[in-house]
Formats: structure tokens, C-alpha cells, sequence
């Protein structure tokens, strides 16, 4: 048999008090995988912004996500959850796509 260990780089998104001295980032990006099979985006911070993208090819998630980071530069993360239905290789999946425009991704509300 054969064994294969990988490894994903991932923060983790904690919720709470901030510890003092960090200022939370003026505009934050959630990525959300839907069990309809979808994909939300939310804007919060100084805009407040909902979308929902009704697949998850990588095409238009990709694009997407470019547009936001070109619309808001000051973007470097994006925390990515999902519903509990959703598998694992799914939120692997969106975390790559993801990945590629937001070098930061962070897991938050599994």
C-alpha cells in the first residue's frame, strides 16, 4: 500500500475579542459554499456587499474574485467556510481557486 501525506497552508479564523493593539482590516471577504451547490461572496467592513455565484466552477469564481481584488486592492485575505453538507474535497477545491487571487485564506465556520 501506498501512503501520501500532504499538507494545506490555512489560517483559521477566530471569533472573539481581538487581543489589543490589532486594528481588524478595513474590508474582509467571506467565501461561503452553499449545499445548493453554490457560492456566496460577502463584502463587510466600510462596504457591505453580498453575491452569489450559482455554481462553483473555477471560471467564474476566479473572476470574480479577480474583479474584487481589482476593485479593492487594499484585499490580501479572504476566509472561506461551508455548510456542513458540503465534502471535504470541495472546500480543498475552493481554497486553491481561492488562493490564487488572496494569497491569505483563512477557515472559518466549519
Amino acid at each position: 500500500s501506498f501512503l501520501s501525506i500532504t499538507f494545506f497552508d490555512a489560517g483559521v479564523s477566530a471569533a472573539g475579542a481581538t487581543s489589543t493593539g490589532q486594528v481588524p482590516p478595513a474590508l474582509q471577504l467571506e467565501v461561503h459554499l452553499t449545499s445548493d451547490g453554490g457560492t456566496a461572496l460577502k463584502l463587510t467592513g466600510k462596504i457591505q456587499r453580498s453575491l452569489t455565484l450559482p455554481n462553483r466552477d473555477s471560471a467564474p469564481l476566479t473572476e470574480k474574485l479577480a474583479e474584487l481584488k481589482r476593485a479593492h486592492p487594499e484585499l490580501t485575505a479572504a476566509t472561506l467556510s461551508a455548510e456542513n453538507t458540503i465534502e471535504y474535497r470541495e472546500i480543498i477545491r475552493a481554497m486553491e481557486l481561492t488562493r490564487k487571487t488572496f494569497p491569505d485564506v483563512l477557515l472559518g465556520g466549519f
